[in-house]
This record gives C-alpha cells, structure tokens and sequence, in this order.
C-alpha cells in the first residue's frame, strides 16, 4: 500500500508503560495492552508500513493531563517524524484516550499544521461515566455484562498493584492521575447522575449542579470546527453492541434550604445502552466534527483490530463502507493479581513460564513490585492453567482472579506448597 504521510499511532489509557507510570517497568511499551496493540501494529506492517521509517508509536504519560501530554510527547514525536522522514504532514491513529491527546494538540498554540488525517478509534469525545468512579469514589467501575474486556483486566490489576495498602485511593487518584478527571461525562454528554425522590421518581442533576463537571472536554468540544479549518480529515470510529453506562444512580441527595446540593450519595445502580462499545457510548464517541464509521459487536479493546478494514479504507482514500459487523472473535483474558512473600510459576497453553521481574509475551504479561505480583493471560480454552506456588515460612499468599464473570480471592496457607487451576 501506498503512504503519503507517515502514520503516527497513539495507545489509549494504560497504552503505555514504562517507569514514568510504575517505576521498575523500564523504557515505555504498550506494557499489557501489547496483547492487542502488537497485533495492530503487525497489521499495520502488513499493509506497507515499517516501524520507526514511516510508523511510529507515541508513547505518554497518561496519568497527567491530555495538554501535558500533547506538548511534552505528541508535539515533540511530530517534529521528530517530520525530521526523521523530510514529510510536513503526518497521519494519526488513536485509541481511546490517545484521541483527547491528538484533539489536545491540534486545538492548542502549538499546534504546527502538521497533521493530515486523524483517525479517532473508541475516543470518549463527551467523556464516560466510567470515570466518575475512579474520581468521585477512588474505586474501579463495575463491570458492564459478565464479560471483562481487557482493559478493564488491566484496570483491575494496575489499581490493586499501584494502591497496594493505601487506604486513601481517591485523593492519590485526584493528586497523580489527572487524567481521569478529563474523561468524565463533559456537558455533551448530557445528564448522567440521578436519584429517586420520596416518590421513588428518577431525577437527573443539571450539569451546572454537577460537583464534577468536565472543563477540559467543555473547551474542546467548542472549537468542534477547528479541524475542518485547518484541513484535517477527521474519521470517527465506534463500537456497539456491549452494555455501556449511560446513567448512574446515587443512593442519596441532600439538598439545603435553597435547593443547592450540599451531599452527594455513592453510586447504587446503573442504567446501561448497548449503544456503545462497553467503555465509551456511540455518542461520544461522535460527538465531534468528521466521518463516522460504527462497528457492530466491538468491544473498546478489541474495536481497533474489528475496525482494521476501515483503517484500511480511510489510509487509501476508500471510505465508502462506514458500518460493519465484527467478524473478529472476542478473546478471553485472566487477570491475577498475587500478594505476599513466595515463588510461583505458570503452566499456560502448554508450556510452563517461571515467572520472575517483567515478562512480556503475546499471551502473558508479568510485572513484580515487592511483593505484588501482576500476571495477565490470553486464554486458549483447549488447555488447562495452573498456577503452583510455594509460600516462604510464616507468609501467606493472596491470590486475586479477575474471571469473565466474577472475581475470586484465594488465600494459601503458610509453609505450603501447591497448586491452583486458574482455568
């Protein structure tokens, strides 16, 4: 395939990992959402492009805000792009988050008039409400169906590695991980929260009355125009088909004399749309200016290889189909999570990993920090995993698994060695 522009491709969050989010991790890489993200870039290479001649991965920090990120790693990737290849113009793809980081740029001072198309795959353009349980609560969003797509696997984990015997989850997100607090539901998003009055009646907060309100995404979405302006071809890709939150409902509303809310309660219930992708609704997925493609069936993380044809298609200047079915399989993922002092290792998909500092592999990821250890799996059904482990004297291990449907909690006696089947 003929390029034009060389192709910059932008991870969403959890995307990148490296010692600036967990420090031991070493230099930046996809980190575990490589299980995904490695395949997409084989594709990518299957069609014409070449990593580091005209494909290249921006890799940021997205714990902090989407402007830091734009500046000290989107711009700083373009320039050296444009250096390394002598082209004025680059393409993007991004996922998820790594789309605010692009809109970010283009919007902002710096921006250079260097970006010809941008490819938005799963972008929450109006936000989520995933995001106000992080922020509002400091606790991971409930799961959406029975089954835990891979991010949320990583988000399981990466929560309980990082806040690790920190009992003040919600101010540590507030100070280190701004980015989440750019994600909630913006104003387009429309009203999310609700309570039921005396008369068990639904009633929805304004967004005004909102102690959370999303500034960032408020700002961006009203320079909706800016792309067009600057000649950017804009192409917008969603997902459907899984059950995505739309509203969430508060156990309880206090209000003072005036009627201004004084208390908000913790989320109790959720209202879901399958008009989304799990993570991120149809609708703000779309709600910027540009060419609109849905996949059918797509979940948030397995959407950027559902979406590959339309990749295709856009890159080559074919964009007539703009609605297909997935005609990729889910896969099926396990997340564990190992506290305490002891030795383990793994037999998966017929041969035996002896797990130790950082493993990354096509169907396993391990990381280690103290005594946290970190494993996530692609599952082949055809074969049994089994996890052995030997507990060190007078130590127990704790061992947490994020299943398809539930999660399960095992503590192993102390001195003892055994084994546990994990699938």
């Amino acid at each position: 395939m003929g390029t034009n522009q060389p192709l910059i491709f932008i991870p969403g969050l959890f995307g990148s990992m490296g010692d600036e989010i967990i420090p031991g991790t070493g230099d930046f890489s996809f980190g575990p959402a490589g299980m995904v993200y490695n395949e997409f870039i084989y594709k990518l290479e299957s069609i014409g492009y070449k990593r580091d001649e005209n494909l290249f991965i921006c890799f940021y920090n997205w714990k902090k805000e989407c402007a830091y990120n734009a500046q000290k790693y989107l711009s700083e990737t373009i320039r050296n792009v444009k250096r390394a290849t002598g082209s004025q113009k680059v393409d993007i793809i991004a996922h998820s988050l790594g789309g605010l980081v692009s809109r970010s740029y283009i919007c902002s001072k710096q921006y250079g008039n260097d970006v010809n198309k941008l490819i938005l795959i799963g972008c929450p353009n109006a936000g989520a409400t995933d995001a106000y349980y992080a922020w509002a609560e400091g606790k991971v969003p409930e799961r959406n169906g029975s089954r835990p797509f891979l991010h949320h696997i990583i988000l399981e984990g990466f929560l309980t590695v990082y806040f690790h015997n920190n009992s003040s989850m919600k101010e540590q997100i507030h100070e280190e991980f701004k980015s989440i607090h750019e994600l909630l539901p913006s104003y387009g998003f429309g009203k999310y929260l609700y309570y039921l009055d005396e008369n068990h009646i639904m009633k929805y907060i304004s967004y005004n009355n909102l102690k959370y309100k999303n500034s960032f995404l408020d700002r961006l979405n009203q320079m909706n125009g800016i792309y067009l302006k600057k000649g950017i071809n804009s192409h917008l890709i969603c997902g459907t088909g899984n059950a995505t939150g739309k509203s969430l409902q508060l156990d309880k509303v206090v209000f003072d004399e005036v009627g201004n809310i004084t208390e908000y309660g913790k989320v109790k219930g959720k209202i879901n749309s399958l008009d989304g992708d799990g993570t991120v609704l149809r609708n703000s997925a779309e709600a910027m200016s540009g060419k609109r493609y849905c996949v059918e069936n797509a979940n948030h993380s397995g959407l950027i290889m559902s979406s590959f044809d339309i990749i295709t298609k856009i890159l080559t200047g074919d964009v007539r189909g703009r609605h297909i079915k997935s005609r990729i399989r889910d896969k099926d993922y396990l997340g564990i999570v190992i506290l305490g002092k002891g030795r383990i290792n793994l037999k998966i998909n017929q041969r035996t990993c002896i797990l130790k500092s950082k493993i990354e592999m096509k169907d396993l990821y391990y990381f280690e920090k103290g005594n946290v250890k970190w494993i996530i799996i692609e599952i082949n059904k055809k074969h049994k995993q089994i996890l052995n482990y030997f507990s060190f004297p007078d130590e127990q291990i704790e061992v947490i698994i994020s299943r398809q449907d539930r999660l399960e909690k095992f503590v192993m006696n102390t001195s003892k060695k055994g084994y546990l089947k994990i699938y």
